[in-house]
Formats: C-alpha cells, sequence, structure tokens
C-alpha cells in the first residue's frame, strides 16, 4: 500500500514494435499520446 515502482514494460514493447515496423517502412502506425499513452493511426489509403 505504498506507491508502486513504475515500470518501462509497454514503453519498451513499444519500441521494439516500432523498431520492427520501420524495418517494412510503416513506422508511422504508433502515435505516443503524452500522459494517456499509445495510439495506433490506420491509414485507409
Amino acid at each position: 500500500m505504498g506507491s508502486e515502482p513504475e515500470s518501462n514494460v509497454v514503453a519498451a514493447q513499444i519500441r521494439l514494435l516500432r523498431r520492427k515496423l520501420s524495418e517494412i517502412g510503416c513506422d508511422h502506425f504508433i502515435e505516443t499520446v503524452y500522459g494517456l499513452g499509445y495510439r495506433l493511426i490506420i491509414d485507409h489509403n
């Protein structure tokens, strides 16, 4: 019941996912929303 240590597990996984997406030219699909998390951008073109 105190403050729990912050973890960077999600940030680390997002970083790895962005790296893999970058390899195929799709690194713009994940956007960081400050204070909230992440958002998936879907381009319908």
